[in-house]
């Protein structure tokens, strides 16, 4: 029965034009020893939110250039599919650039005694400037002052 329904899935989508769809996910397929092992993977991918994949995605390499058809490539989906999805969720790929950059930077201040200049190209950023124009606007404080004002909160002099 179960086989026979793949059967026609499979048939339905080779009709319709998705040859190299089909091949793909046998491919992927053939990797499984078990159908729970499918099932697993499956769910897993389901229940995760397409935010919380498009970030792990660029956290991979938090130092590149992401461009949205970069990470909706990773994710086996279209740059139009993925936009739709962010859009959705009210969010768009370059908040969630902003937000992940920015949540690093601030990790890496807080954590390390690396300088503005290094972390501004650990983060992704070109120009130092440009980073501390951007840090200032999302945090409202400039990165050495921010990190002034952590050495303070934990008992350390800036």
């Amino acid at each position: 029965m179960q086989l026979n329904i793949v059967s026609n899935i499979i048939t339905d989508i080779k009709y319709s034009g998705n040859n190299k769809k089909i091949f793909k996910i046998l491919y992927l397929l053939s990797f499984f020893n078990d159908y729970n092992d499918i099932v697993n993977v499956i769910l897993s991918a389901s229940s995760k939110s397409i935010v919380d994949r498009v970030i792990k995605v660029i956290e991979l390499d938090i130092s590149k250039n992401w461009k949205l058809g970069d990470v909706s490539s990773s994710m086996f989906m279209s740059d139009s599919c993925l936009r739709k999805q962010l859009n959705k969720e009210n969010l768009t790929f370059k908040k969630i650039m902003l937000d992940i950059k920015m949540k690093h930077a601030s990790l890496f201040l807080r954590t390390t005694d690396k300088n503005i200049d290094e972390i501004s190209c650990l983060v992704g950023f070109n120009s130092t400037s440009y980073f501390i124009k951007v840090f200032k606007e999302y945090y409202n404080t400039t990165p050495k002052k921010y990190n002034g004002v952590y050495s303070i909160t934990q008992g350390t002099l800036p």
